[in-house]
């Protein structure tokens, strides 16, 4: 959870206004996917750690986060279960909290969130909890196909003091010789944030870098 002194209202977007329009999808890629269109695995490789050969056993942990200090949301990623087990992989939280005393709109509310999204490299994709496990192997937790993306730009609003959060399974990605390659990955997105009392839209990102490590 995020420590905040403000009072935790929980935002569920599937209950709030939202103002959806289509929107051009640059990456289409084969495979299975989990839902939607798929997603191609983004080419650009970050610099971080060469990973090594890691099984299942592994541990993941946040230990970077990068968020402009002008933001009107709080962005914040939490490790709920760290430990990738036989029943579930690791899963991560994150969640947008409104430290204003305006309602803010983030678009696309998907994206702020990570979901579907790829670590630079490409060899780690969030996916949503309530999206399944798709054709991950149970226990090695690796994706080989494609991941679904909706065709639709979603915008949802985070009253006041409010929060919104998402539960996020991490998978590997791609062909390998271990299940859950150790070393450091970076994920990083853009976000659309407007109150009623701008008068523009403020284009940015944030991101965050995990762990994993032989347990």
């Amino acid at each position: 959870m995020v420590d905040d002194p403000l009072p935790e209202k929980f935002v569920n977007d599937t209950s709030i206004s939202r103002r959806s329009s289509l929107f051009y999808l640059g990456t289409i890629g084969l495979g299975v996917a989990l839902s939607g269109c798929i997603s191609e695995v983004p080419t650009s490789m970050e610099k971080d750690n060469n990973p090594t050969s890691g099984g299942s056993r592994v541990n993941v942990s946040i230990t970077s986060i990068t968020v402009p200090s002008n933001l009107p949301i709080k962005p914040n990623v939490e490790a709920i279960n760290p430990m990738a087990t036989e029943d579930h992989p690791p899963q991560l939280r994150t969640t947008l909290t409104n430290t204003t005393e305006d309602p803010v709109i983030v678009g696309d509310i998907r994206n702020a969130h990570f979901e579907n999204t790829f670590s630079e490299s490409g060899k780690y994709v969030l996916v949503p909890e309530n999206s399944g496990y798709g054709n991950a192997e149970p226990g090695c937790w690796r994706i080989t196909g494609g991941v679904g993306q909706a065709a639709t730009y979603q915008e949802s609003e985070i009253p006041s003091n409010s929060r919104s959060t998402r539960l996020l399974n991490l998978f590997a990605h791609g062909e390998s010789e271990s299940c859950l390659p150790t070393g450091t990955y970076q994920f990083k997105t853009l976000i659309d944030i407007s109150t009623s009392t701008a008068q523009s839209t403020q284009n940015t990102s944030w991101g965050f870098t995990i762990q994993i490590e032989h347990v």
